[in-house]
């Protein structure tokens, strides 16, 4: 990566696709200002660091859109691993998901009661 950074978008996109086909995410896209945060790294894990980087950012976006915030670095991910956060994360980003795919019965694809799902849509403002 750090020898051909041109490869960068192709190898993204290929990783992104493969991430997509193993998850079944129909389109898992990154926005061009979370490309560009991509191209500004140094990457010394090479190209292993970026396909890592990429399907923990697959997991932050919930499946969606990947922005730049939810591209953390190995350098960052390590400095910053909090258990309860990234659990948080992933709870946040499923109640999103539910609300965007189920918004009839948003719960029922979640497997909790509605008063459970109402507390954690209260819990995350959403």
């Amino acid at each position: 990566m750090r020898d051909r950074p041109e490869d960068l978008e192709q190898l993204t996109q290929h990783f992104l696709s493969s991430i997509a086909l193993r998850n079944g995410i129909k389109n898992l896209a990154i926005t061009s200002t979370a490309l560009k945060k991509l191209r500004y790294y140094a990457w010394p894990g090479n190209v292993r660091e970026l396909q890592n980087t990429l399907e923990r950012a697959a997991v932050f976006s919930g499946g969606r859109t990947i922005l730049p915030e939810h591209l953390i670095f190995n350098q960052e991910y390590q400095m910053n691993l909090n258990l309860e956060q990234a659990i948080a994360q992933l709870e946040m980003n499923f109640i999103r998901h539910a609300l965007a795919l189920y918004p009839q019965e948003p719960h029922k694809a979640l497997g909790i009661s509605v008063e459970s799902f109402e507390q954690k849509k209260k819990q995350w403002n959403l």
